[in-house]
């Protein structure tokens, strides 16, 4: 039997060609549509990847659905594809960490799932991929930016129908041209095979691009990530160094020391590391007890999640702790080694900024769009094709300048 982590995730968001959702249109007339449409993605699951595993919880479908795809909608339609053949069931109950949040099983081809046929490449639906999400109401189209108006924000219902166009740009014009491999990763987290990617937003800010649903690469760890093949080929990950704080200092209208980490590790002692995690966190806290409720919080989800990965990362309290320091002695070493940009600590700037670095790194999807190089984001950073790294490296560096009249390091 296949191992279970080799096996595809059951994709919610991949579009079911027109002869496939006809024939079961006929068949099953007597179903409601949004069991016709699952059952749908099964087939074309099955069709595209032999083997599928789906989950068999309830709160997994609460927090991934569609418009369709939901807990009871795909069980029975599920049900209907191993009665009527389609589909074998080749494990039940499979407890795994890959699939964390419950129970799964695993599928393979039935012996009338030849009946089927796909006809095009495997594309996304972008039409059931919520392309935005504004304070948590998910955009499928334009008529559902009525849905956040109630602010009565003309720029900000402006930036939506921009952002709507973008995102609907990328998903099928981009992103659904691209397929991840991720089986050479050591992790037993596989993530989607397809790139479909929403801009989130909260009260007018953030904006980032996430894959939704936990199999995505942006789950993996940035080793990981590394080992990913994106269209077939090896990757490089460039992402932009000290992204945050050079934001900062350009809204002062000054260029960010090249050493910005270092000056504070000099003033306190504490590593690369430390200084780093305490800096954004601080900065995105709006007090010194918040600042200190994120460490422990992120200590927390990081020894839990080492638990599931091929090489533990660093946990930020027990790095604190190795160098007998607190919390409030690294902020005081930021403040001290740079008086510029003081004034945001405990400035709960972190969705603004978020906005500011996602704006920079769309013009930079697009401007690879523009150049056929595959490229996938990770908040700060991007995935692409080794061999295109100096070029991305390029669009990077001039993207950020033309945003800030400043310059940056990219790693």
């Amino acid at each position: 039997m296949t191992d279970i982590y080799d096996v595809e995730f059951l994709n919610q968001y991949v579009k079911i060609p027109k002869n496939i959702s006809e024939a079961l249109d006929a068949k099953y007339a007597g179903e409601y549509e949004s069991v016709r449409h699952c059952l749908g993605l099964v087939i074309v699951n099955l069709l595209e990847f032999g083997q599928i595993a789906y989950s068999r919880t309830k709160k997994f479908y609460t927090e991934h659905h569609t418009q369709y795809y939901t807990y009871a909608n795909v069980l029975h339609a599920l049900e209907i594809a191993l009665a009527d053949g389609y589909a074998v069931e080749l494990q039940r109950g499979y407890r795994s960490a890959g699939y964390k949040r419950g129970w799964s099983s695993t599928l393979t081809a039935g012996p009338r799932l030849a009946e089927f046929s796909m006809t095009d490449k495997l594309e996304l639906d972008v039409e059931s991929l919520p392309l935005l999400s504004v304070d948590d109401k998910p955009v499928y189209s334009k008529q559902d930016l009525e849905l956040v108006r109630e602010r009565n924000d003309t720029i900000l219902r402006s930036r939506y129908k921009i952002s709507f166009d973008e995102a609907l740009t990328l998903n099928r014009d981009y992103w659904n041209k691209m397929v991840i491999d991720s089986r050479q990763t050591e992790t037993k987290q596989k993530c989607f095979n397809r790139v479909g990617l929403t801009r989130i937003y909260k009260s007018g800010l953030m904006g980032r691009w996430f894959q939704r649903g936990k199999m995505s690469f942006q789950q993996l760890s940035e080793g990981e990530r590394e080992k990913l093949l994106l269209n077939g080929e090896n990757v490089a990950e460039i992402d932009y160094s000290a992204m945050h704080p050079h934001i900062l200092y350009a809204w002062e209208y000054k260029q960010c020391p090249k050493d910005f980490y270092e000056s504070v590790m000099n003033q306190c002692g504490c590593t690369r590391f430390v200084a780093k995690n305490i800096v954004l966190i601080a900065i995105n806290a709006d007090s010194y007890a918040k600042t200190s409720r994120a460490v422990n919080n992120n200590s927390w989800e990081e020894m839990r999640a080492n638990r599931k990965r091929a090489i533990p990362e660093s946990v930020l309290y027990d790095e604190l702790k190795k160098t007998n320091l607190k919390p409030k002695d690294v902020v005081e070493a930021i403040r001290e080694a740079h008086p510029s940009i003081a004034k945001y600590i405990y400035s709960a700037s972190a969705n603004k900024l978020m906005l500011a670095e996602s704006d920079i790194m769309t013009d930079v999807l697009f401007r690879l769009m523009q150049l056929d190089i595959a490229a996938l984001p990770v908040h700060d950073s991007v995935i692409v094709p080794h061999w295109h790294e100096d070029v991305a490296r390029d669009i990077m560096q001039k993207t950020y300048h033309e945003h800030t009249d400043f310059d940056i390091i990219i790693k």
